[in-house]
């Protein structure tokens, strides 16, 4: 039996950490949450395996672009502290394992920088690192594109998602974030080319900054299913249990969202136990005069 090399528990951390070109944008979305940004663009072009995210978040100072691509992070570490506080995501492992497994081009400047700095990293491998030569900022914050996702893992790229399905796993998990967080507005482009070169884009979605989840869910999802719901707001036991739902009722869970201290919640025994109380209620039976539109849903 013979000791793995670092570089291939590298490739394997990686390769289970992010699966999918979505899970790629959705890990870079969060980071740019955790680095209180106000305004998230994302990019995507399936077919050329590239995906790219630019924020007006704090940005990543020159010292720690050193760091990028070594499992470091901003975040807590503490491993009691992985699953608490309010960030997202993994603790250092999203920009380290996306660039296992493409090239990922950082250009990010602070507030209190005068230059924008750059960091290309493939396969683990530093290309270069230095003054940004393109997409140099005019405020602070940080633009992430990655090329080529999962060039070096060909059964990955036969086995993944076509682009229509990736594409509408993206707008559901940027929609999932605008609800939890209404204070920053997101955009979504499908782009044809290269975003740094000759390219063009067709808008897919943007959702404006708001002033709660509730009016971000009628910004997305229209009038109809958030005119008539129930605002929550309950503490007990140090707990708070805050949100909203539809007294109209709905066919389907297509709009129901579990959020836990702040994060979209899986799947999961907690989400089943609801439906089991919702299906054991006569809650959410309604007339054949609803005012929802035909083949739309609500929440449960």
């Amino acid at each position: 039996m013979n000791a793995l090399s670092e570089e291939t528990r590298s490739q394997i951390r990686s390769t289970q950490i992010l699966t999918t070109l979505a899970q790629i944008v959705s890990e870079l979305v969060q980071n740019s949450l955790d680095a209180k940004s106000q305004h998230i663009e994302v990019g995507v072009n399936p077919d050329e395996w590239t995906c790219w995210v630019k924020d007006n978040g704090t940005g990543i100072s020159r010292e720690n672009m050193a760091l990028i691509g070594r499992y470091a992070t901003s975040k807590s570490y503490e491993s009691y502290a992985t699953g608490e506080g309010p960030t997202f995501g993994f603790r250092g492992e999203a920009l380290a394992s996306a660039s296992d497994v493409s090239c990922i081009e950082i250009s990010s400047r602070t507030a209190s920088q005068r230059e924008t700095w750059t960091s290309i990293i493939q396969g683990g491998q530093q290309l270069y690192a230095g003054p940004a030569l393109t997409g140099k900022r005019s405020n602070s914050g940080t633009t992430i594109l990655v090329r080529e996702a999962f060039y070096n893992l060909p059964v990955r790229r036969r086995s993944h998602p076509s682009s229509t399905r990736t594409i509408e796993k993206i707008r559901r998990d940027i929609e999932t974030f605008a609800l939890v967080s209404p204070h920053v507005s997101f955009t979504l482009d499908k782009w044809t080319g290269d975003p740094n070169g000759s390219s063009g884009k067709i808008r897919l979605l943007t959702i404006p900054k708001s002033t709660s989840m509730l009016s971000v869910f009628h910004i997305i999802y229209g009038r109809a299913l958030a005119e008539h719901v129930d605002e929550i707001d309950i503490s007990r036991d140090g707990m708070r249990l805050q949100g909203f739902i539809s007294m109209e009722g709905a066919l389907n869970k297509a709009y129901q969202f579990l959020f836990i201290n702040s994060r979209p919640s899986e799947p999961s025994d907690l989400h089943r136990a609801i439906g089991e109380c919702f299906a054991a209620s006569r809650f959410g039976i309604v007339s054949h005069s609803s005012v929802l539109p035909e083949n739309t849903g609500g929440y449960e």
